[in-house]
């Protein structure tokens, strides 16, 4: 992953990183304009300098948390500014706990706390409400039974 330093400028990282990319991933469907991504702290998933985690200094991301034993759990995480030479400094980690409206709250303080990144804001809620959704069980219909087995 891109670290960006005291001495390479975003623009410099985006000229490198946008048209080849690892990350990148060319839609299938054929008139498709729109080329998505799969890089960390990319809220929006779109291969853009705008929602680049890679190429901006200030960044979200909302993921899934391993915990051994127990159900995932949500982490909010966002880049820390002036820590390029210190990967260990580079990301604060946030875990999601409690109910829905203090996860809503801890992603809008992460995000609106000294004009972080507002414009991340909705995204990052968007994912949180689907990864939030996948991790409830559905209830509904049995499965059905085949006859005769």
């Amino acid at each position: 992953m891109a670290v960006s330093s005291p001495q390479v400028s975003n623009d410099v990282i985006w000229s490198v990183v946008g048209k080849s990319s690892c990350f990148a991933k060319a839609s299938r469907k054929t008139g498709a304009k729109v080329r998505l991504t799969s890089e960390p702290f990319n809220v929006l998933n779109v291969h853009s300098r705008a929602a680049s985690g890679l190429a901006n200094d200030k960044s979200v991301s909302v993921e899934f948390e391993k915990r051994e034993g127990k159900a995932p759990g949500l982490v909010v995480t966002a880049k820390e500014e002036g820590a390029g030479s210190q990967p260990s400094k580079l990301t604060a980690k946030k875990a999601i706990k409690g109910s829905h409206k203090e996860a809503i709250n801890a992603i809008n303080t992460v995000t609106t706390v000294k004009s972080y990144r507002p414009d991340l804001r909705g995204a990052a809620l968007a994912r949180y409400a689907r990864m939030r959704r996948s991790l409830t069980p559905k209830l509904g219909k049995e499965p059905k039974t085949v006859p005769g087995a």
